[in-house]
């Protein structure tokens, strides 16, 4: 609690860990509380933010600060999101489990997660646009040329985009957002020419 003789003298004196009520009875103390060179654990510096107390007394949200090992690649980014929601994860269910609520939700939150983030879903994602782009262009060349000639179409712009992620590997290009753009352009690209060959020969 806040120090008015410049003793610093302990609040609590309780065996183990507060309960609940001793808790919800120290806490604002302990938010309001700023450290000194007489009582330097006060939380007002580091927790007077991180706190939501509501009227009731009780705790609304919350969030503290825990750290990743260095991490200098991008597999050493995506391992740290990917071990930040597993424990995450965990310590939601213990925290339901303790409070018999589903209310409660803990969640990772780091400013690198926004760049590294794509890579949890990338490859799913490629799988999809791609795939959904290959499809429509099927459907719609056989549509407009015939079956034999769509699927001769659709073959030839997988096998363009399949070579074109063989050039990615060969020149160190990773799968990111920014590549599968380019990739789902290349899809569009490669019908021009292709479904326009495909109709002179299909013609002769």
């Amino acid at each position: 609690m806040p120090n008015r003789t410049n003793l610093c003298s302990e609040c609590y004196k309780g065996d183990g860990r507060p309960t609940g009520a001793e808790f919800d009875e120290f806490i604002p103390f302990f938010l309001a509380d700023p450290p000194t060179a007489s009582c330097p654990r006060g939380g007002s510096a580091a927790y007077g933010g991180a706190v939501d107390v509501k009227d009731t007394g009780h705790i609304g949200a919350s969030y503290f600060m825990t750290y990743h090992t260095p991490a200098r690649t991008s597999a050493d980014f995506i391992d740290c999101i990917t071990h930040g929601r597993e424990m995450a994860k965990k310590l939601t269910e213990n925290l339901r489990n303790i409070s018999n609520s589903d209310n409660v939700e803990v969640f990772t939150y780091s400013i690198f997660y926004v760049f590294y983030e794509q890579y949890l879903t990338i490859v799913h994602d490629a799988v999809m646009n791609i795939g959904i782009c290959i499809l429509a262009v099927t459907m719609i060349t056989m549509l407009m040329l015939g079956c034999a000639t769509g699927l001769c179409v659709a073959a030839t712009i997988f096998l363009i985009i399949l070579n074109l992620m063989g050039v990615m590997v060969a020149w160190d290009i990773s799968l990111n957002a920014v590549s599968l753009v380019n990739l789902v352009m290349a899809t569009g690209i490669a019908v021009e020419f292709c479904s326009h060959i495909a109709r002179a020969f299909a013609k002769r």
